[in-house]
């Protein structure tokens, strides 16, 4: 929410008042700065003696080698990045979508208010939804809604391209607390800021290598044929997984 109102406040005042949106930020960081003022280390933490502190060594080969054994581990990683990398990739592109399309500020304003409460609405939803399907059945159900949003893309109208906007904007907010979660359960305290540290390179270099080249193709083919093509390879890769994952399911 605090991100979408400063998105809209910001490009309210930027045409008239630039120099207002610094000193905004600058209130809003020094408000930052008081919060985490109020933060303290736990009195337990604070008693330890520093030879029962693991070093940095044994902290980096314990992720790795919780890394190396953990296989659903490395595969929720792998998933986190490129659907993350996808949809980071349309959030942005959209946006000289909107701009070739001469929306209004009034419009992109709204759209942005749309997402937000979209997004919060499915925020709220994470924790229902785990407790109602299986980890398997929610990622399926996550790629199939990209791959459907994607597709949709195929038409070229514009509403529908908007309406997609707003899609993937909401699954993204679903993943991030979902994942937390996932991730919580799967790492122990002491490698947890090492592995989410491996877990961002992991979605940065998916985002290396998708932007440039989904830009690429958005020059030479379009937005909406590239994305829906986007879809199309999603929905295969993810039909030859499930007959990969159900032939081994047969064999064993």
């Amino acid at each position: 929410m605090a991100d979408t109102l400063g998105v809209v406040l910001a490009g309210w005042l930027m045409p008239q008042h630039l120099s207002v949106t610094y000193w905004v930020y600058l209130a809003a960081a020094l408000i930052a700065i008081l919060a985490i003022s109020g933060l303290h280390v736990p009195q337990r933490q604070l008693t330890k003696t520093h030879s029962t502190q693991p070093s940095l060594r044994t902290i980096l080969r314990a992720a790795a080698h919780l890394l190396v054994t953990q296989r659903r581990l490395r595969l929720l990683m792998i998933f986190d990045a490129l659907f993350s990398a996808l949809g980071t990739t349309y959030y942005y592109y959209f946006q000289t979508v909107m701009t070739a399309q001469h929306f209004s500020g009034r419009l992109i304003t709204t759209i942005l208010i749309a997402s937000m409460a979209l997004n919060i609405v499915a925020i709220q939803l994470t924790p229902w939804l785990q407790r109602h399907q299986t980890q398997h059945q929610l990622l399926y159900g996550l790629c199939l809604s990209m791959i459907m949003a994607l597709l949709s893309a195929f038409s070229h109208a514009i509403g529908l391209l908007v309406l997609i906007y707003l899609v993937i904007n909401s699954l993204m907010a679903l993943i991030e607390p979902l994942f937390s979660n996932y991730y919580n359960q799967l790492i122990p305290n002491g490698q947890r800021a090492t592995l989410l540290s491996v877990a961002s390179m992991v979605f940065s270099l998916a985002m290396i290598s998708a932007f440039p080249l989904i830009g690429w193709l958005i020059q030479r083919v379009g937005f909406a044929v590239t994305f829906g093509s986007c879809g199309l390879l999603t929905l295969i890769a993810l039909l030859s997984l499930y007959g990969y994952a159900r032939r081994r399911a047969v064999q064993h």
